[in-house]
């Protein structure tokens, strides 16, 4: 089997995968430069960063980033120091015009930080919602009582 990515092969007439691939160009076209904000010396050049030809976003890790600028492990619901640093970044972002993403531990986050100005948001992981879907598989193959039993691990 022989793959050719070279142009006069892959023209987008002629392109076909059987798993539904877009052509090279095509999946080029769709890539974006997000860049990550977790560190001090990024906030410290938040203008520069998004004044970047060719950004089309932030991301925000806020544990990292709370690591990184001396809050230890406190979260914006419990460190109001940490929900001003999230919040100035989203400003910053808003003001430049700049899409602002930010990780999210769960559903609530999102949608508080969605209010505040973040244009997209994770609320979920994928290990996550895989173990919810196993023990939910378990539950339906055992007739609706397969729960996890009390002190089982769980991923995350």
């Amino acid at each position: 089997y022989w793959r050719d990515w070279s142009s006069d092969v892959c023209s987008s007439d002629l392109y076909s995968r059987s798993d539904g691939a877009l052509p090279p160009a095509e999946q080029d076209a769709g890539v974006l430069c997000i860049l990550m904000i977790e560190t001090t010396e990024a906030i410290g050049d938040l203008d520069g960063i998004l004044a970047t030809e060719g950004l089309d976003g932030i991301y925000i890790g806020p544990n990292d980033l709370a690591l990184a600028c001396g809050f230890g492990r406190g979260s914006y619901r419990e460190d109001p120091g940490v929900a001003a640093l999230i919040q100035k970044i989203v400003d910053a972002c808003r003001a430049a015009g700049v899409p602002a993403g930010l990780h999210c531990s769960d559903p609530e986050m999102g949608r508080d930080w969605i209010a505040r100005g973040a244009s997209m948001v994770t609320i979920a992981q994928d290990t996550g919602l895989l173990a919810d879907a196993a023990l939910e598989a378990l539950r339906q193959v055992h007739g609706g009582g397969g729960e996890a039993a009390p002190g089982s691990p769980r991923p995350y």
